[in-house]
């Protein structure tokens, strides 16, 4: 006699299929993602401790194309894709900060492999209004 139900494997199955799906719906919003030219305070830069210890606003960020998440802000779907955006950056789209040197040569490099994220331009043309 088997030691798994009928109930359990497909439980089993269910969980696995909706993990990889969790994962392929990450793998493609990923991909039409981009890194967001807004600078956001991530905690790792900050002002000195006598000016109050805020983090500075310089990291340039990857975000998916559907779904928004920094320290200041987070959408539902950024909510539901966290500890993938949060593995996406730690392991393969790294937060780069302005304030490095040659970040001006990055960004144009990533503006010809088109990785900038779209909402990038919207939030500018919203600013220049």
């Amino acid at each position: 006699m088997s030691g798994c139900s009928k109930s359990s494997v497909r439980r089993a199955v269910v969980v696995l299929l909706g993990g990889a799906l969790y994962i392929a719906a990450y793998l493609v919003n990923s991909s039409l993602g981009g890194y967001y030219l807004t600078p956001v305070a991530d905690s790792t830069r900050r002002y000195p401790d006598a000016l109050g210890g805020l983090g500075l606003p310089l990291a340039l960020q990857w975000q998916p194309k559907v779904g928004f998440y920094n320290n200041n802000e987070c959408t539902f779907f950024g909510y539901v894709f966290l500890p993938m955006i949060s593995w996406d950056r730690r392991d393969w789209h790294k937060t780069r900060y302005a304030d490095e040197p040659g970040i001006f040569d990055w960004v144009e490099e990533i503006r010809k492999k088109g990785q900038i994220h779209p909402r990038s331009f919207e939030d500018g043309r919203n600013q220049r209004r």
